[in-house]
């Protein structure tokens, strides 16, 4: 048959950038067809981007993970796990732990950095409407709750502070997540006396709360968490009894 329009090309099925109208085929201009096919490579391009991102999510998600069940079996056990029972509490394959930890000393280092980034909890010391007792009471339930949180990857930790990285990720967790919270906590405590007097009582508070009386209490005396909070309560109470009597009220 012949071919009635010279300009029609025969490449209906075949070409699928030109459109078809009642059967026909119209050639597309030179801008036309790359617009369109600048269009599937948009699209092709915007769909492994989203792939990309969620298996970015995924691995982020699993990365949480290995290192949340770290630090649940390093808090329930006082002694560092095997990858095989992280991997285990993590729900994910041992091969998916290995991908994202190298060694445990990796691991050891997701978990300090972990406690760095940690948001820290608020709390107001001022507590208006109680009397200093109960203020205290909630003060001391406070830091031994921090402890409580941080203070078995730290005790775990000391083992291996000879290691350089691991020795300064331990000072800063001592002072940014613990010991910079005292003056937080008793300054408002705190209202007789000059600013030097005011110095050595915290000093005093800070060697009676600190990392390693907790340490020791709940390690070496074996005490409960209530009976840390009864034993420091005890302690700062009678501390500030003497250094501030009207303190705070």
């Amino acid at each position: 048959m012949t071919n009635n329009y010279p300009f029609q090309q025969t490449r209906t099925a075949a070409a699928p950038d030109s459109p078809v109208e009642h059967g026909r085929s119209f050639p597309l201009s030179g801008s036309g067809a790359r617009q369109m096919k600048d269009a599937r490579v948009r699209k092709a391009s915007q769909g492994q981007a989203v792939n990309a991102d969620g298996r970015m999510l995924r691995s982020e998600r699993t990365r949480f993970n290995i290192v949340s069940a770290y630090l649940f079996l390093v808090r329930r056990n006082l002694r560092e796990p095997s990858m095989r029972q992280v991997a285990e509490v993590a729900g994910c394959a041992l091969r998916s732990v290995y991908e994202r930890m190298s060694d445990t000393h990796t691991l050891r280092l997701a978990a300090l950095d972990h406690a760095l980034n940690t948001a820290r909890r608020s709390f107001d010391p001022r507590l208006g409407g109680l009397d200093r007792a109960s203020r205290l009471q909630a003060i001391v339930r406070f830091q031994v709750e921090e402890y409580e949180q941080w203070g078995p990857l730290w005790h775990l930790m000391i083992q291996h502070e000879h290691l350089a990285d691991i020795k300064a990720r331990l000072e800063t967790i001592r002072h940014k997540v613990l010991k910079d919270r005292l003056d937080e906590l008793y300054r408002h405590e705190l209202t007789d006396g000059s600013e030097a007097e005011q110095v050595n009582w915290l000093l005093l508070l800070n060697a009676t709360t600190s990392l390693e009386s907790w340490q020791y209490l709940r390690y070496f005396q074996q005490l409960t968490f209530e009976g840390v909070c009864e034993r420091w309560g005890w302690c700062v109470e009678r501390i500030l009894a003497v250094a501030a009597p009207n303190g705070g009220d």
